[in-house]
């Protein structure tokens, strides 16, 4: 279901933002609290705590950690806006898939992505 709700959410991306489509969208779940969010799409002071404490392992928010942004893939901000809503533990909400909107395939996580998720 989670990644059904991600699909849809990059099909209107991919239809509403045809001329500056995001790198990635995905999405992110905690009981009945669902979230998207595309790549890119936050400030470094919206970050919840203990997310911030886990990417820093990494290296500062905002940074080059082999090649993606720390804190700015879209598995990422979508955790983050969960976590806005319910301060729980992040390694607790459950991600979904990352889905390019420009060609709508499926993207592999980063090397950060999988071991926070």
């Amino acid at each position: 279901m989670l990644d059904r709700k991600i699909r849809n959410y990059a099909l209107r991306v991919h239809y509403k933002q045809r001329k500056k489509r995001p790198a990635f969208v995905s999405g992110a779940q905690y009981g009945h609290i669902f979230k998207c969010a595309k790549s890119g799409d936050i400030e470094v002071k919206d970050f919840v705590q203990n997310l911030i404490v886990a990417l820093q392992v990494y290296g500062n928010i905002g940074t080059k950690y082999r090649n993606s942004s720390i804190g700015y893939c879209a598995e990422t901000i979508s955790c983050n806006r969960v976590l806005q809503v319910l301060p729980i533990n992040y390694s607790n909400v459950n991600v979904g898939v990352a889905i390019r909107p420009r060609t709508m395939q499926i993207g592999k996580r980063c090397v950060i992505c999988n071991s926070l998720f």
